[in-house]
């Protein structure tokens, strides 16, 4: 069996190893600092764009698609207090395997790498073709393969999860403490004990098979994170198969639609960045292919509807031409005056 990794803390920086002790020990002081640290950056971001990059076009023509996100569903099984899938009006739908197979041999043609099975509001894995799909995109060759998972239906698709091809996994969970797991993901206490055990049997199996996948625990958590991370269940049975933990205590607040009192205990909302004097990098990598074939710049906004960054649709145009499109630059171009970018507490420059 091949020697496995320590648990990470994400790549040697001594910044991210201190950020991270703040964070899992102090998270409101950690979230206070955050923000500090954010508005100073805002400031400083600003000043370098504008002499360094201001004058530079947004438009970025023959741009080749580096990772494609299919969102195969916007059904979900959970509620989370930090997400506003209750709020969202789109019809619910499944991705068909003809709209998926057209799509990923476009990207695959167009020089296309890397494949995210993240659907924007919604569970990959109720989606009953998932693993077909992961398995066509390994007969095309697609080595980095990953999948977001709520992890509710891991009891039920563990062996599936490990032997289907998946490169990296990560799971998103609160805490240990059943009443508190669902006060955040609002589910009975009866889903968080098949969670639980399906977690566990993910793990030992994964190891069982030589370590096929990359597994990230990312906690969502409304108490401290470092009690969490003692739990002696976390300690003794899980900590030692995973490859990474990672934390997030501070939320995007989706234009306004996610708020502070709907938050608990240590989680808080990311303040927006004022100055967005230059386009966003989810303009420019952030690709989500919907279930209908439509394609759709930036997954973390919306009004009503997640049709409001559609670019094309993959049955009307090739995925390369809708990419860099007309309708695709002139979002990156105008994105100044779109209300939707500018509530938005994500915001980053795209940087090439």
């Amino acid at each position: 069996m091949p020697k496995k990794e320590k648990l990470s803390c994400t790549r040697k920086s001594p910044y991210v190893v201190l950020g991270r002790f703040v964070q899992r020990n102090h998270p409101v002081i950690f979230s206070k600092l955050y923000n500090f640290l954010d508005a100073t950056k805002d400031f400083a971001v600003n000043i370098n764009y504008n002499i360094r990059i201001g004058k530079r076009s947004p438009i970025r023509k023959g741009k080749v698609l580096d990772t494609l996100t299919f969102s195969l569903t916007n059904v979900c099984n959970a509620s989370c207090i930090f997400c506003p899938y209750e709020l969202l009006h789109d019809k619910k739908e499944f991705m068909k395997f003809p709209v998926f197979k057209k799509a990923l041999d476009q990207f695959i043609e167009q020089g296309g790498k890397h494949v995210s099975f993240t659907p924007i509001f919604g569970e990959a894995l109720l989606d009953n073709d998932l693993f077909n799909k992961i398995n066509y995109c390994k007969k095309k060759g697609v080595n980095d393969i990953f999948l977001f998972t709520n992890g509710i239906l891991l009891n039920k698709n563990y062996k599936q999860i490990v032997d289907s091809g998946l490169d990296k996994l990560i799971i998103s969970f609160s805490e240990f403490d059943s009443k508190k797991y669902c006060e955040v993901y609002r589910v009975t206490q009866k889903v968080h004990k098949e969670l639980i055990e399906g977690l566990e049997k993910l793990l030992k199996y994964n190891e069982k098979k030589g370590h096929k996948v990359h597994i990230t625990l990312a906690l969502r958590p409304s108490s401290v994170p470092k009690n969490v991370m003692k739990n002696s269940f976390f300690v003794n049975n899980l900590k030692k198969y995973l490859d990474d933990v990672a934390v997030m205590t501070i939320f995007n607040s989706h234009n306004g639609k996610i708020k502070q009192e709907n938050l608990k205990g240590v989680m808080r909302i990311k303040r927006p960045f004022r100055n967005k004097n230059y386009p966003c990098v989810m303009l420019y990598e952030m690709v989500t292919l919907l279930p209908n074939g439509d394609v759709k710049l930036c997954g973390c906004t919306f009004h009503k509807t997640l049709n409001e960054f559609v670019i094309g649709n993959i049955n009307d145009q090739d995925i390369f031409n809708i990419y860099n499109g007309d309708k695709a630059n002139n979002l990156r171009k105008n994105f100044k005056n779109n209300p939707l970018c500018k509530k938005c507490t994500i915001y980053k420059p795209y940087r090439k």
